[in-house]
């Protein structure tokens, strides 16, 4: 329909247009008003030509359009989201062809529900741009929630999978998982060059650490930014980092205008960094050279037909090319003309004026050389001329082809060249190709200044690097910084190392190498304290030895050296006597006596010929020896008689305790020696271990009865031996009783020994507690 309404418009303004046979445009206007015309009353539409106007060029007239300035507005356009009436009926927006599209939000989570899209220009209240919401009336449902939790079954993040899903099968689940939807992306990961954490570490590429360097690129310093780098300064990057180039081969990181992709040109320098200058590099620019002529006949006038291009002048060449017979050194422009029938001074006529005439040039500073500007015809020599006109400077006797070329600013020898390095008092340089301000004195340069790129020393041993030279400081790089030809010998930041001999990780302080690279054996730790022993350093821990095991100043803890029960100055944990007492002091030093049933009856304990018993009737008693702390192996031992008084001769009990905070809470050996009055024990004998807290004892084991353990009136021996919380209890030298305790240690306290009722006839000897 716009089609059809823009085509009538056209026909309209057509038949405005249209004029008498005479080819005159009416004024009348459209439809013969005379308001589409300016001379009209003033009237906007248009001119006298009676078109109607369209300005903004959309097709529809002023008249219609409801914005003429704006070629996107007019009846019939498409109606866009940009807050104009495009189509001019009145409404903003309304139908555009370029909506947005939201999504309902109720959870208020920032995701809305893919089931309930709006099309919209502006963003409805209660409506977001972000879809992909799996469950809208949840706000912990959305995409890219955190699923941290491998136990939860939900699947916060919407993305088919639960916390403890693996979906890309890489063998961790999606909470612990940064990318559960890439395979080569989890903790395990390597992380490479790619843009991705690929390791799950928060870092990546060039940020994490781990990065496997093999996916770098090596990027080269530009200092001077001229897109190439300096090979002996690289690094492996992901991304080139600012300041350095991927190409390397920069021979002046000082100069940008000197790099391997710069042109030579003829400067005395090595522009393209091949090692060749000016007229010895064949990349030479020809247009900075200057041209050379031949001079065959070496009269200094060159031949114009033998053109040479070269930054230097090449030796045979002049810089004249005027002469007309270069085989002959006589005939040049400044050729005396003789009558030989050759044109001598090259001037088109031959043997002009006489031809038997000499040229005479004048001498005007008698040095014997004359000027060729001011030449004279005659066969004598005439006064004050000679016939040679090689003089460059006749006002200057000093100055003339058989003077010596000297270093003040003339061109003394008439060569062509002024303070070139013939000169006998030019000075010798030496090149600097690495810009430190020290000479190659491999590389010789005699010139009347100092020349771009040269010095006036020879000391440096390394032109090529400019890391090396003589007043440098030596550092560890493998080179000899300082030229005294020794590489690293002294560097500054060398590494003190001290020798590990016994290959612990930690070095004696007092065996110390500095060095740059870590000698064989030694190591950067010195906080060993025994260097020979590979138990004892730093990480060592501290045990009962009388050593210094964890070098901290101090041999075994505080609490080992709370105890020395002997009195021998070795503590009890690494003695191997603990303790021992053989009864053999009436006064019974050391020890106390408990009651353990709670009668009162606390036992008469006595000593009779360096044994110990007890005397008292039906007491059940202990006597207990000094406090030796809680050591967590130990053996007790005691030798035991028994003479069994009562009128069946049984041991009601004898027995050793240990292990023993107070008369509540011990441990107890027993032994019983059975006969027919305590019928309810073997034939054998007995052996019984028990444990008793807070006054309740209870049995913990019992011997396997397959072996006598009857002693009547003979000394044996008994002993308990814990390591940890395993218990053993030997009889006569065989064991016969094992348990594991449920504690650990068992700690060993007070130990002692025990008897029940004087009928029993105990009696002890060589108390004896030992480490196993």
């Amino acid at each position: 329909m716009r089609t059809l309404w823009i085509l009538g418009l056209s026909a309209l303004v057509m038949t405005g247009c249209k004029g008498d046979d005479d080819g005159t445009v009416e004024e009348t206007g459209v439809e013969g008003g005379d308001s589409a015309g300016a001379d009209s009353g003033g009237d906007s539409g248009g001119g006298d030509s009676g078109e109607a106007t369209d300005a903004d060029g959309d097709g529809v007239s002023a008249e219609t359009d409801c914005d003429d300035d704006d070629p996107t507005t007019y009846p019939g356009a498409e109606e866009r989201c940009d807050e104009r009436d495009n189509d001019c009926d009145g409404e903003l927006d309304e139908d555009a062809i370029d909506p947005s599209t939201f999504y309902a939000d109720k959870d208020g989570d920032g995701y809305g529900a893919d089931d309930e899209p709006l099309k919209a220009c502006a963003q409805p209240e209660g409506y977001v741009s972000p879809a992909g919401d799996c469950d809208d009336d949840d706000a912990r449902f959305y995409p890219n929630a955190e699923e941290s939790d491998c136990e939860d079954p939900n699947d916060y993040n919407c993305d088919g999978s639960v916390g403890y899903d693996d979906a890309d099968a890489d063998g961790f689940p999606a909470c612990n998982d940064c990318n559960d939807k890439d395979a080569t992306i989890s903790p395990d990961g390597l992380e490479i060059c790619d843009g991705a954490d690929n390791d799950c570490d928060g870092l990546n590429d060039d940020g994490d650490d781990s990065l496997d360097l093999s996916t770098t690129t090596t990027s080269y310093q530009d200092a001077d930014a001229d897109g190439y780098g300096d090979a002996d300064f690289s690094v492996q990057r992901c991304a080139t980092p600012p300041g350095y180039a991927l190409d390397a081969g920069d021979c002046d990181e000082a100069e940008p205008t000197i790099n391997p992709g710069a042109t030579e040109v003829c400067d005395g320098l090595d522009n393209d960094c091949d090692a060749l200058t000016d007229d010895a590099d064949d990349s030479l620019d020809a247009g900075t050279a200057s041209t050379y002529y031949a001079d065959d006949d070496g009269d200094t006038y060159g031949d114009a037909s033998a053109p040479l291009l070269a930054c230097a002048q090449p030796e045979g060449s002049v810089t004249d090319s005027q002469d007309c017979d270069d085989g002959d050194a006589a005939i040049n422009p400044d050729g005396t003309e003789v009558c030989d029938g050759a044109d001598n001074n090259c001037d088109g006529v031959t043997d002009d004026d006489a031809v038997d005439l000499s040229t005479w040039y004048a001498d005007a500073d008698g040095d014997g050389y004359g000027d060729a500007s001011a030449p004279s015809l005659s066969c004598e020599a005439p006064s004050g001329a000679v016939a040679d006109a090689t003089d460059c400077d006749d006002g200057a006797s000093a100055v003339n082809p058989g003077a010596t070329e000297l270093c003040d600013k003339l061109d003394n020898d008439c060569d062509g060249l002024t303070d070139d390095s013939s000169a006998a008092d030019a000075k010798t340089y030496y090149a600097d190709a690495d810009g430190d301000g020290e000479g190659d004195a491999s590389v010789v340069i005699k010139a009347c200044s100092r020349p771009s790129g040269a010095i006036g020393n020879k000391k440096d041993c390394d032109d090529s690097d400019a890391d090396v030279f003589s007043t440098n400081t030596e550092v560890c790089d493998d080179k000899d910084n300082d030229c005294d030809g020794d590489i690293d010998g002294g560097a500054v930041d060398a590494t003190s190392w001290y020798a590990d001999d016994d290959g612990d990780s930690f070095g004696d302080p007092d065996l110390e190498t500095i060095a740059c690279d870590q000698p064989s054996g030694a190591v950067a730790d010195d906080l060993d304290c025994d260097d020979v022993d590979e138990t004892v350093n730093p990480d060592a821990d501290e045990v009962c030895n009388g050593v210094d095991d964890d070098c901290d100043g101090s041999a075994d803890t505080a609490a080992d050296r709370a105890y020395d029960s002997d009195g021998d100055g070795v503590y009890n944990c690494a003695d191997s006597t603990v303790y021992s007492y053989n009864y053999d002091d009436s006064a019974f030093t050391g020890w106390t006596t408990s009651d353990l049933s709670g009668s009162g009856n606390t036992g008469s304990w006595k000593m009779s010929g360096g044994t110990l018993y007890e005397s008292s009737n039906a007491a059940n008693a202990v006597a207990v020896g000094p406090d030796m702390g809680e050591m967590e192996s130990f053996t007790v031992s005691a030798e035991v008689y028994s003479n069994g008084t009562a009128t069946t001769g049984a041991i009601n009990g004898c027995g050793l305790t240990f292990g023993y905070v107070d008369a509540s809470n011990y441990w107890l050996v027993r032994w019983l020696d059975p006969n027919a009055y305590y019928g309810s024990y073997s034939s054998k004998g007995r052996i019984d271990l028990y444990r008793c807290v807070s006054g309740s004892c209870a049995s913990l084991a019992t011997d396997d009865g397959s072996r006598s353990l009857i002693r009547n009136r003979t000394w044996t021996d008994i002993s308990v031996t814990a390591v940890g919380p395993d218990i053993s209890v030997s009889f006569d030298g065989v064991e016969v009783l094992t348990y594991e305790a449920s504690t650990t240690p068992v700690g060993l306290n007070k130990p002692g020994v025990w008897s029940y009722d004087a009928d029993s006839g105990c009696y002890f000897d060589n108390f004896v507690v030992t480490n196993p």
